[in-house]
């Protein structure tokens, strides 16, 4: 998709594939939230079930090439790890 600004072409900054690949990992993250609740899967951590379930779900359904934008935002952005110094600092030692 593009526009034009003062005569000046530009690509959209949200494309489908991008909101395919945001929905597609809400989803599959708001199931780890679900599955962790049950007793075996629960030791595992919502964050590693999220992760087979990414995997899964690529070798059963394959992710479209457009969503691989949304998926690596996401991933970047969105699941990176973060310098949480006011967290560590407050933790007990």
């Amino acid at each position: 998709m593009e526009y034009a600004v003062l005569g000046i072409k530009r690509k959209s900054l949200i494309s489908p594939g991008w909101l395919q690949g945001i929905f597609l990992t809400i989803v599959l993250a708001i199931v780890a939230k679900v599955l962790v609740t049950l007793p075996f899967l629960s030791i595992m951590g919502q964050l590693v079930i999220a992760i087979l379930l990414g995997i899964a779900w690529r070798a059963i359904m394959g992710i479209p090439e457009t969503a691989q934008v949304g998926i690596s935002f996401f991933g970047k952005n969105a699941l990176a790890d973060r310098d949480h110094s006011a967290w560590h600092a407050a933790k007990p030692a």
